[in-house]
């Protein structure tokens, strides 16, 4: 059985939301969105080697995927425009169900990190604006409390 299907059956026999797999090493994740990638650029690790299976790939994370060096990962749901972003760099991304777009988590409107990277082409750029995102929501979240 290839790396791939590995870390994807892993995702779903151990119902984690992030699995991030490499011969002899698994990294697991239960954290939301694109916390489990943001938190293993923020450690430095060297995803190089690692097949990483998610629950969501948008472009956001697809973007995070190619800077943490990725090569090889897994969608349960895969948005068209992480589909794009990954033919273009050398990412090979597969996924279970394609949709066009990356909902809100009330499902109303599009998820805010996709909008925050939507102009965007660079991954170190996409990075920032992503973290960027993630704290602004965080304080909103805050404030409403």
């Amino acid at each position: 059985m290839d790396l791939l299907t590995q870390a994807r059956d892993r995702l779903l026999s151990g119902g984690h939301r992030c699995v991030m797999l490499r011969d002899g090493d698994c990294r697991v994740s239960d954290a939301r969105g694109v916390r489990p990638l943001l938190d293993a650029l923020a450690e430095g690790c060297d995803l190089r080697e690692y097949a990483v299976a998610d629950r969501v790939i948008g472009k956001a994370a697809a973007m995070l995927l190619a800077l943490a060096g990725v090569r090889l990962a897994h969608g349960l749901v895969v948005s068209q425009t992480a589909i794009n972003f990954a033919r273009e760099n050398g990412l090979f991304l597969s996924f279970d169900r394609l949709v066009n777009v990356i909902a809100d988590a009330s499902g109303t409107g599009v998820c805010p990190l996709e909008q925050a990277v939507e102009d965007i082409e660079d991954v170190a750029e996409a990075h920032a604006a992503i973290v960027a995102k993630v704290r602004e929501l965080r304080l909103r979240t805050q404030d409403a409390r």
